[in-house]
């Protein structure tokens, strides 16, 4: 009777015994077979397990012999070979069973490959076996380096963290078969990085292995290896960078950069600074943070002190006015020209620029450089008792420098005008009157 046997997995990979012919009294014929090979007896067909390594450069490599007990050696069979790449990628020997890979395989692309075997009997073209199916695996060889998945890396940790304060994790990836010996067991090491980093070797977990201070260094560039076949001889390897930043903390105190700074300033805090009255002024001055983390603490116990000297800048001010205000008296009717009084301005300046005066709108009175105001017109006391005028002083040299005061004018009385009654006044007298006898009151 024919029969098929599926043998469980042994090592991974599922093997099929081909239908057997098993008849009575039989005895089985020894094959010389590979360590490490099965052998199967009262079978029709007996062939190795076959493996084909991957990679390979020959353009024929041989794979295994196929073969059925019933083959006396006499060429009478022929060796058929069916299925998913025979004739492509295997071929068979039809006269003694023997397989060839004809192809470079890649275990990557495929690691399996399932065919069928047939015996047929030339004189009479018939099978002398049922189609059996075989498996022919791919074995791995370590042909793929390792690639890092997540590139580009970047990162960012506190500057100052502890040692063993973790950074970021790496992870490679190796495309060969991980239960094929170490071909993908990956192993990390650090190439770029030390003493600040270091990496483990397993996980790819990057750790801080030193302090670090930003402001001597705010990034730094760390490069990991991974090497597949855990480092051994023939081990190929996949570099990527990874880009650290350091974050900053409060771990300075402030400082001064310089021993003394110059500064050109018009005033301090509300009082008003006079260059003229002095022109620099010295002070010492600290600086402390006031909200500091308890574990900084101890970069901050000592505040930072300097000395500032602090020079007072000129600007050119307006003309300056002896008074804030002047009274002047003038008699009326006097004549034309006649002297009212002086106001003086100065250029508070060290240039001291000639000072220029003028009266705003007015026609009874004029101002030369000097200051000295005099009348352009009679004045009338009746008229007009007072005169208040705006006197400016501008600078010569800076005509955008004014400033203006008020000024009054008092126009003081003379006896200029005879006596007048008020109205006009008539009474009337009685005859025979007495002498002496009032009779009315003019005014």
């Amino acid at each position: 009777m024919n029969c098929c046997l599926l043998l469980p997995f042994v090592l991974g990979i599922p093997l099929l015994w081909p239908c057997l012919r098993a008849t009575e009294n039989s005895q089985a014929k020894k094959v010389e077979q590979p360590v490490g090979s099965h052998l199967r007896v009262k079978r029709g067909w007996v062939w190795n397990q076959f493996f084909v390594p991957e990679e390979m450069n020959t353009t024929s490599h041989h794979i295994g012999r196929l073969r059925s007990d019933l083959d006396n050696g006499n060429n009478s069979f022929r060796y058929k070979l069916l299925g998913a790449g025979a004739g492509s990628t295997f071929v068979i020997d039809e006269r003694t069973g023997d397989i060839y890979a004809i192809q470079k395989l890649d275990r990557e692309e495929r690691s399996l490959y399932t065919l069928r075997a047939q015996v047929i009997d030339i004189t009479t073209g018939s099978a002398v076996e049922p189609e059996s199916e075989f498996v022919i695996k791919v074995s791995d060889i370590n042909d793929n380096e390792p690639k890092f998945l997540d590139e580009p890396y970047e990162a960012s940790v506190p500057e100052m963290s502890p040692e063993g304060t973790l950074v970021i994790q790496v992870t490679a990836s190796d495309a060969d078969d991980p239960s094929s010996g170490n071909n993908a067991r990956l192993l990390y090491s650090l190439l770029q990085g030390q003493p600040y980093f270091s990496v483990e070797p397993t996980t790819g977990v990057i750790r801080i292995s030193s302090k670090m201070d930003r402001e001597l260094q705010d990034e730094y560039w760390v490069i990991i290896q991974a090497k597949d076949m855990i480092g051994q001889p023939g081990a190929l390897s996949g570099t990527t960078s990874v880009l650290i930043k350091l974050s900053d903390v409060n771990d300075n105190k402030p400082i001064f950069k310089e021993s003394k700074h110059f500064f050109c300033v018009h005033c301090i805090s509300s009082q008003k600074v006079d260059f003229e009255h002095k022109n620099h002024y010295g002070i010492r001055a600290k600086v402390k943070n006031h909200h500091v983390d308890e574990q900084l603490m101890e970069y901050h116990t000592e505040a930072s002190t300097t000395f500032i000297r602090i020079q007072v800048e000129d600007v050119d001010e307006p003309p300056l006015f002896h008074l804030p205000y002047y009274i002047l008296e003038v008699f009326e009717e006097n004549p034309h020209g006649s002297f009212v009084g002086i106001v003086s301005a100065t250029d508070p300046d060290n240039r001291k620029s000639p000072i220029r005066y003028s009266i705003v709108r007015s026609k009874m009175f004029s101002i030369d450089d000097n200051g000295t105001i005099t009348t352009t017109n009679p004045l009338d006391r009746e008229i007009s008792a007072w005169y208040n005028l705006s006197i400016t002083a501008t600078e010569k040299y800076n005509i955008e420098q004014i400033s203006s005061i008020p000024v009054y004018v008092q126009v003081l009385n003379i006896n200029d005008h005879a006596p007048e009654f008020s109205q006009y006044y008539e009474t009337y007298v009685c005859e025979n009157a007495g002498s002496g006898q009032k009779r009315g009151t003019f005014f």
